[in-house]
């Protein structure tokens, strides 16, 4: 095959190659195996490689597609088929090692797959292991796992964004055509503006939390993490739709569904009106703030009135995302004792048991938030402390729902930096402020997407985009067009990677 006919780098280029019987299933996960093989023991993407299932995975993919022809119907239905993915190891894979890089889970192997996972195995994707991330899902560099380090693909000696800091860095890096986070706070959108990649935040309850390991219930979303908002799309369409074992799924009209997988990206702009964060000098570095201003002037150039506008109490936002955060993770592991769930401890009675357990299996930034959590919903508040939390953030809600009733988009930096040095000394707070930005998606349970927006001419940038509630299309539409116009800006980070 010439392989530089096709792009194999993105699920669009190897649906093409497929479908064209250029390259089947086995030689595309053949060759990032081999990827994998050759770079991620200096990269640290993965915990758990699964090289047996993903050849296994592909053959069969290779068997159906020998027996059946191959007409567009049938990519149709089988959105993904053939192609290579990672999953973060915070979705439970039955059979498979699932860590959330935590002692405290080092060894467990669910007996049941996530919604996330069984909609990629039916949709015919290929799972090429588990990647690293902060441990349960609580951090902002991929530096809080406790079973390794990832780094950042372009710059060994700088973070790749956390908590999804393995997924980013294995697309990224060529190692996975897509890849599956979780975003709480920004953990799936902070990793791919640090790495150059496109990551959409979906409408709270779109995508089915059956199987991923909580951290914050109320907040915690399954997110695709792709090169291109085609691609991006694309793993979107499938991961959406209600599922009766998570009663916070959503069920939408089939229409809504129907026109996410199908409809057109190409639209025009004219008339659109776009937000822009007011004050971003105060939160972000020059190249950040710049960038930032450029996509918001190439969206006006293309027929947008875009206006600044400030974000809802942008001193209390962060601050109110990682009290609740705390408060729900503290609830949330309490039955990570040793006994229930988790690593084993030793004592006289059930109390020393649990207590060693948990000291052994947590690490120190789990533990931070734990007792800060438990601190919040403590009877010494008489639970007032907490209730008034929940007032700001539903007044943070209301507020952001109205500006959105006044224009079609929010755009705002994805954080306020490149990628930050691997941590020496610095207090785990100061890596909070990267999340400055992203709460807002969360606390609001509305959809936002991230895409590149450049660079500081070493590292990437990002740009997102935040929505109207269920309106994930046109949140794509905009990035799509933002992403073309940004192509010649994108070129150095994007590219640096090298694809297969």
């Amino acid at each position: 095959m010439d392989k530089s006919k096709w792009d194999l780098s993105t699920i669009v280029g190897c649906r093409k190659a497929l479908q064209a019987g250029e390259i089947s299933a086995a030689e595309l996960t053949g060759l990032y195996l081999e990827r994998i093989r050759q770079n991620d023991s200096g990269l640290g993407a993965y915990l758990t490689l699964c090289e047996t299932e993903a050849v296994e995975a592909a053959k069969r993919v290779d068997e159906y597609l020998a027996g059946a022809v191959v007409e567009s119907n049938f990519m149709e239905q089988f959105l993904l088929a053939g192609i290579p993915y990672a999953c973060k190891d915070n979705l439970t894979t039955k059979g498979i090692r699932t860590t959330c890089a935590s002692r405290m889970l080092a060894e467990f192997v669910p007996l049941y797959d996530a919604s996330a996972v069984e909609r990629m195995r039916d949709a015919g994707a290929v799972l090429l292991g588990k990647t690293n991330m902060d441990e349960f899902a609580m951090g902002s560099a991929c530096e809080n796992s406790a079973l390794g380090k990832t780094v950042h693909p372009l710059d060994k000696t700088r973070s790749p964004g956390g908590s999804s800091g393995g997924s980013a860095a294995a697309v990224a890096s060529g190692e996975a055509v897509f890849a599956l986070g979780s975003d709480t706070g920004g953990s799936a959108r902070q990793p791919a503006s640090f790495c150059g990649l496109v990551s959409m935040k979906p409408t709270y309850g779109l995508v089915p939390r059956y199987g991923l390991v909580e951290f914050a219930s109320s907040m915690d979303t399954v997110c695709p993490m792709t090169r291109t908002v085609e691609d991006n799309r694309l793993v979107l369409s499938v991961l959406a739709g209600k599922d009766p074992r998570d009663m916070t799924s959503l069920a939408l009209p089939e229409e809504w569904y129907a026109s996410l997988k199908k409809e057109s990206l190409v639209c025009g702009l004219r008339g659109k009106r776009i937000a822009l964060a007011a004050d971003m000098k105060r939160y972000c570095d020059r190249a950040t703030a710049e960038n930032t201003v450029r996509a918001a002037k190439l969206l006006e150039e293309a027929g947008c009135i875009v206006e600044e506008v400030s974000l809802p109490s942008p001193e209390h936002a962060l601050e109110v995302y990682v009290i609740l955060t705390a408060a729900e993770s503290s609830s949330n592991l309490a039955r990570y004792d040793g006994i229930r769930y988790g690593t084993s401890g030793s004592g006289d009675s059930y109390r020393e048991m649990g207590a060693d357990a948990r000291t052994m299996g947590f690490g120190e930034e789990v533990t931070r938030r734990i007792l800060t959590g438990t601190y919040a919903l403590s009877e010494a508040h008489g639970g007032k402390y907490f209730h008034k939390i929940k007032q700001v953030q539903q007044n943070i809600l209301r507020q952001t729902e109205e500006i959105l009733s006044r224009y079609d988009a929010f755009l705002m930096p994805t954080t306020g930096s490149t990628a930050f040095p691997l941590a020496v000394g610095e207090k785990a707070q100061d890596r909070y402020d990267s999340d400055r930005y992203t709460v807002y998606a969360n606390l609001t349970g509305l959809p936002a997407i991230q895409i590149p927006s450049g660079g500081d001419g070493r590292l990437p940038t990002g740009v997102s985009l935040l929505g109207r509630r269920y309106g994930e299309l046109e949140l794509y539409r905009l990035a799509a067009r933002l992403e073309e116009m940004l192509t010649g800006a994108n070129r150095t980070e994007v590219c640096a990677y090298g694809g297969i």
